[in-house]
């Protein structure tokens, strides 16, 4: 495997990476997620990733005490908000085990790329 590149970039600038010499993965939200599906839509594998329920998110939250109550429930009503995008992404992963959950997205991932 290579190298994995940060590169942070304006919706504006996706298109510079037709020309990058590999795949690229997006860990973005909902709005820019389908910004990226809409343009590009045949080049494109959408992941919506989701906790079981709400109530498992918040305690995750909880239980990493990294973040104060207002970001948590700012976090949560997001998550809710979100959600009813779902139906737009190409597959809805729930991620109700960490290591489960990558390795469904590693062989999701490597699918997509073989098709």
């Amino acid at each position: 495997m290579t190298k994995p590149y940060r590169l942070y970039l304006r919706s504006r600038s996706i298109a510079q990476l037709q020309s990058f010499p590999a795949h690229v993965l997006f860990d973005i939200d909902v709005k820019g997620g389908l910004n990226i599906k809409a343009q590009y839509p045949e080049e494109t594998f959408a992941v919506f990733v989701k906790s079981p329920t709400l109530k498992v998110l918040e305690k995750r939250l909880r239980d990493r005490a990294t973040e104060s109550e207002d970001k948590i429930q700012q976090r949560l009503d997001k998550s809710a908000s979100e959600f009813k995008f779902s139906k737009d992404f190409d597959i809805i992963l729930i991620n109700d085990d960490l290591e489960k959950a990558k390795g469904e997205v590693v062989r999701l991932v490597k699918k997509f790329l073989s098709s």
